[in-house]
Formats: C-alpha cells, sequence, structure tokens
C-alpha cells in the first residue's frame, strides 16, 4: 500500500504542469530565512519519501528476518524506532509546510526533536528490559515535551497564517485536522507510557 501510494504520487508529480490544480499551502512570509513560495510540491516529495522509506521498512518486518523476529521477541525492537527517526521526522516536516512553518530555524527544530523523541522510543524499551521504570518514565515525559513543543511551533504558525487577511482560509474542518494530527502522534506517546506503567513479561 505504501509503495502504491508512493507511485502514484511519483507520477501526479512528474505529469503535473503549472497549470495544474494543486492544493495551497498557507504563508506568513513576515521575515527572512524563510522558505521562499512554500508550495505542495515540496510536500508531495517530502509524502514520496515517506511512504517509499515506509515501505522497505515494512516490506523488511514482512519477511520475518531473524534479526527482526529475535528483537521483538526481546522486547526491543530497535529497526522500529530508526525507522520513525526518519519517517516520523519527514511527516512531522511535511505538516509543518502545510501549517506555514517557513522559518529554516523553526523547521530544522522541529525535526530535530522529532528524532530525538524517536529515538527516546528506544531509551524507554532499553529501559524496560531492566525494568528500571524511573528512565523509562523520564525518558517518556522527555519525549512528550519535545512533541509538545513541536507541535505549539506548529500550531502557533498555523493559526497565525489562517487569521491572515491576506491569506485564502482553509475549510473549518482543517483547524480540527491540526488537533487530530497531534492526537494521533501523541497516541505512540501514550501507549509507550502505558507500557512503563504495566510491562509486559519478555523471555530472559
Amino acid at each position: 500500500l505504501q509503495f502504491a501510494i508512493c507511485i502514484v504520487l511519483s507520477i501526479w508529480l512528474t505529469t503535473s504542469n503549472s497549470d495544474t490544480k494543486k492544493p495551497f499551502t498557507l504563508s506568513i512570509m513576515d521575515g527572512k530565512d524563510t522558505i521562499s513560495e512554500p508550495s505542495f510540491d515540496m510536500v508531495a516529495k517530502l509524502l514520496i519519501a515517506f511512504t517509499s522509506i515506509t515501505g522497505v521498512f515494512h516490506a523488511l518486518y514482512a519477511s520475518n528476518g531473524r534479526f527482526y523476529s529475535d528483537a521483538v521477541d526481546r522486547g526491543n525492537n530497535w529497526l522500529r524506532w530508526i525507522e520513525y527517526s526518519i519517517t516520523a521526522t519527514i511527516m512531522i516536516v511535511a505538516i509543518s509546510f502545510l501549517s506555514a512553518v517557513e522559518n529554516v530555524d523553526a523547521l530544522v527544530l522541529v525535526a530535530v526533536c522529532s528524532v530525538a523523541t524517536m529515538l527516546l522510543g528506544q531509551v524507554v524499551e532499553q529501559a524496560m528490559l531492566s525494568r528500571n521504570r524511573g528512565i523509562a518514565s523520564s525518558a517518556t515525559m522527555i519525549g512528550w515535551l519535545l512533541l509538545v513543543g513541536a507541535f505549539a511551533v506548529i500550531v502557533r504558525n498555523f493559526f497565525v497564517a489562517v487569521n491572515d487577511e491576506n491569506e485564502p482560509k482553509p475549510p473549518g474542518i482543517v483547524n480540527v485536522i491540526v488537533f487530530v494530527m497531534f492526537a494521533l502522534f501523541s497516541s505512540f506517546g501514550i501507549i509507550q507510557y502505558v507500557r512503563t506503567v504495566r510491562p509486559r513479561e519478555v523471555p530472559t
């Protein structure tokens, strides 16, 4: 499915032209060091990268390689956190583009927050192998703090752009979607925290 979406997006991007109607991205453009004229083409390229990388990792999982099965059995699926540090970061940067986050420094910090959050997931799982709930809980809370910080940047820029009289107004449902995306991202953290409170038994 991921590869199919990747192919469709690639065909759409390569066959579209300047006359093709494309979704718009919000813009503030009120200072220097901004991404000039953010376009949906950039978002499409990020989505192509996301789907292709996700497809490769999922194909690897489906192959049920011994190293992957052993990692899952031990309760520390380290490969998943490598995947998430790449794909979740690509996705949150794409969301940033759509939400009028154009400042280069802000985009870099959002990306770094995402990578750090995902790698902290690996720290949590490693800590839980030794039943060190203190480190696991602390790492989870730090990850939450980084995630909230990244989305604070996104939400602020989104509503500044939406309230700009010179910008086209997206449908009202888009306002809801922004918070739904945050909820979906957060759901991983909620599951992670529940696992630190009620860890499952793994073979020793």
